[in-house]
């Protein structure tokens, strides 16, 4: 009642809070789109606005998934968190689909527009019957996480929405501007849907893993009709029609952030549920519940690295997303130990077909807290279970990769099962380069402090990078917390994963910061059991618990916006326009000089030049015909120097046989490579540079670039 006296409709006071709220999100998106943006706030703005219609076959991948999760409730039909359950579940069939679709062979085409959005509408149909079917029983959701901590993420989440909107390639310098994404993650679904199926590739060995996420970017752009790209100088595929659908697969990554955010909040709420409150969360006032589960999922989006990795088309944000439903269902008291290990190995088993390194990250905090909550005479049934599950989901890559090169998981175990169509120095140089070899004591130094010894400056890889922020910190004080309060046997549990994953990165990994990510889940859960502790402590140690919590989500989110604007000498916003014609579409001919390297191979494509990327491995935005391979496999001129060891004539004619007739070499490229040891040994910057003056004739040179085109025939452009 107001102080008129008049009664308020609990309906008109959600309405006018949804609406201030949208107020407060477009202006907060109106803000950040702004910076560097040439158009200012209005026109960023407009720019974001009209680029989010970009998002709807993402929004329909996700929500066809939710749906698709009713399909296998049996498997949690006494859940207490059957919610998060049924996503996870739904996200974990919908890639499986994606990449079986995509084996087949059926994800192009007028086939791959009908399969591809009739699996999509079946699951959302699936998932709004159920939803309608909710609200007319009246039914809630018993643990709700929503409320007011999630604002402290909102300057976070913006960042995320406009990035999201970026063309491939402008953003993040800590990622090279994406350079796995026009490497691979985008590449390969643009090669796939040229080739019409998910196969290996010899030139680009990422096209050996499973690569889930990178079968639902493929079935994005079949579901919506995308042009076959042919090579023939227009933009096709992904990159048809100002490349929207690049958006579309970004913002697929990004709501998988959203959604890992989410399911990591019921994941605190399950585990409080097992290690605090015995099956009863009315112990303490629900504000309590949601403010402490809602921190520990805002955390995770309003952390940099999330924003960095799911505003790009990465596959980060699908492991994170998967490993926290692997979490509930490993806890979930509703659900007996077998049934339980069932749910947990098909999660963990297709979060290894997101991105492999699962197996190392998520299997041991996933198990850990399977064995923790199961009696030791279910042990073995639990586990069993759950290995058989994951195996299973991952079958029909190891079958794929089996049958094209007899290693199940190459590029991986070569000793145990063989090098498929690699030699043996291959393997060595890629095993050296995604290892580290130093001492523990660098081991250790690298985790927590600067790397002096960088080529490219001292930066930190470890835990002390930049886009962690505080939450590492908050993280070592809400552990603290949860080992002196009720939540220990979680705190112990959680803590043991949590170190497994830091040994996994410092002994199987090459010690990047970003491979961290993993910890981000059991992370988060174990800073929401400390708050829970906290609150446990009375009503003054509660609202100071909270306050901090809110305020250090409220720091990353800080962090994340300055990162953001501190890119592209603090013009992040400046191809919001413009889009990916930046990138794939040159100006016209007057302007040529002008366009770059790649904006002058793309047009001059059509009259039939094939180039040959030397040094190069990121073809994404090349619209005419090329070839590259990654520095791992076969190098072309390798093999034509290895066949005639002294003569450059000899290489020009053998790339010529190939189709070859012109080279775009970027030297300080090879010069990196060769530094690292990545490249192949047989190709220096000094004797290509030879074969160039002696075999080829320049073309044109982009000083800037460090990049120059030449062609190997006689004549020029």
């Amino acid at each position: 009642m107001d102080a008129t006296g008049t009664t308020r409709s609990p309906t008109g006071a959600r309405a006018w809070t949804l609406a201030l709220g949208a107020a407060g999100g477009v202006m907060l998106l109106a803000a950040v789109a702004s910076i560097g943006s040439p158009g200012g706030s209005a026109g960023a703005l407009g720019s974001v606005i009209f680029k989010a219609g970009s998002a709807w076959p993402a929004v329909l991948y996700l929500l066809g998934a939710h749906g698709l999760g009713r399909l296998a409730s049996r498997a949690w039909r006494a859940a207490t968190f059957a919610a998060p359950l049924q996503f996870g579940a739904g996200l974990a069939i919908m890639l499986s689909v994606s990449h079986l679709l995509g084996v087949a062979g059926l994800l192009h085409g007028a086939t791959g527009i009908a399969l591809g959005l009739g699996v999509c509408i079946a699951g959302a149909a699936l998932a709004c019957e159920q939803w309608a079917r909710a609200a007319r029983a009246g039914r809630r959701d018993s643990a709700q996480t929503r409320g007011g901590a999630w604002l402290a993420a909102a300057p976070a989440a913006a960042v995320l929405a406009v990035a999201a909107c970026s063309p491939p390639g402008w953003l993040w310098d800590s990622e090279f501007g994406g350079y796995d994404v026009l490497s691979y993650h985008l590449q390969l679904p643009q090669e796939w849907l040229a080739l019409g199926s998910i196969r290996p590739l010899q030139h680009n060995v990422y096209s050996y893993l499973p690569g889930y996420v990178e079968a639902a970017y493929l079935q994005l752009a079949a579901m919506t009709g995308a042009p076959r790209p042919l090579a023939d100088g227009t933009p096709a595929g992904l990159l048809a029609a100002d490349g929207w659908r690049t958006l579309s697969c970004q913002m697929l990554h990004a709501g998988l952030a959203v959604c890992a955010a989410w399911l990591v909040a019921r994941a605190t709420l399950a585990a409080a549920d097992r290690w605090m409150h015995a099956g009863n969360r009315t112990d303490q006032p629900r504000i309590v519940n949601v403010a402490c589960a809602g921190l520990s999922g805002a955390i995770v989006l309003a952390t940099p690295w999330t924003v960095v990795s799911g505003s790009l088309a990465y596959n980060e944000m699908g492991v994170i997303a998967l490993t926290a439903a692997a979490m509930i269902a490993a806890v979930d008291r509703g659900m007996s130990a077998p049934r339980r290990g069932l749910l947990a190995g098909a999660l963990v088993g297709v979060a290894c077909g997101v991105k492999p390194t699962a197996l190392l990250f998520a299997t041991p905090v996933v198990g850990l807290m399977l064995l923790a909550t199961t009696p030791r005479r279910d042990w073995v049934r639990a586990a069993a279970f759950g290995a058989v599950a994951g195996v299973a989901m991952l079958l029909p890559w190891l079958v794929r990769n089996a049958l094209h090169g007899g290693n199940p998981v190459f590029p991986f175990l070569a000793g145990v099962f063989g090098s498929a169509h690699w030699t043996d120095e291959q393997i060595t140089r890629y095993a050296a380069a995604h290892a580290f070899d130093g001492s523990l004591a660098d081991r250790l130094r690298l985790l927590v402090l600067c790397d002096e010894s960088d080529p490219a400056g001292p930066r930190h890889r470890g835990m002390m990078h930049a886009q962690w922020g505080v939450f590492f910190p908050l993280l070592a004080a809400a552990g603290a917390a949860s080992l002196l309060g009720r939540a220990r046997i979680g705190a112990i549990v959680l803590g043991a994963g949590l170190a497994a994953q830091i040994l996994v990165w410092m002994f199987a990994t090459h010690l990047q910061s970003r491979f961290l990510l993993p910890m981000l889940a059991p992370g988060a859960v174990l800073i929401g059991l400390g708050l829970f502790s906290l609150a446990d402590r009375g009503a003054g140690i509660r609202r100071a618990a909270i306050a901090v919590g809110a305020i250090g989500v409220l720091v990353q989110s800080g962090l994340t916006l300055s990162v953001y604007a501190g890119q592209r000498s603090s013009s992040p916003g400046l191809l919001l326009p413009v889009g990916t014609d930046f990138y794939a579409v040159p100006p016209p001919s007057s302007e040529e000089a002008e366009a770059g390297s790649l904006g002058f191979i793309n047009r001059r494509a059509p009259a039939g030049r094939t180039v040959y990327l030397l040094g190069e491995a990121t073809p994404f935005y090349s619209t005419g015909r090329v070839v590259y391979n990654t520095t791992w496999d076969r190098w072309p001129l390798g093999e034509a120097i290895d066949a005639a060891p002294d003569n450059p004539a000899a290489w020009s004619a053998a790339l010529r046989e190939r189709g070859i007739d012109a080279v775009l070499v970027c030297f300080p490229e090879l010069e990196r490579l060769r530094r690292s040891g990545y490249a192949d040994p047989r190709v220096t910057p000094e004797r290509v540079a030879r074969w160039l003056e002696s075999a080829a004739a320049p073309v044109r040179a982009w000083p800037g670039e460090g990049r120059a085109l030449y062609a190997l025939a006689e004549r020029t452009p």
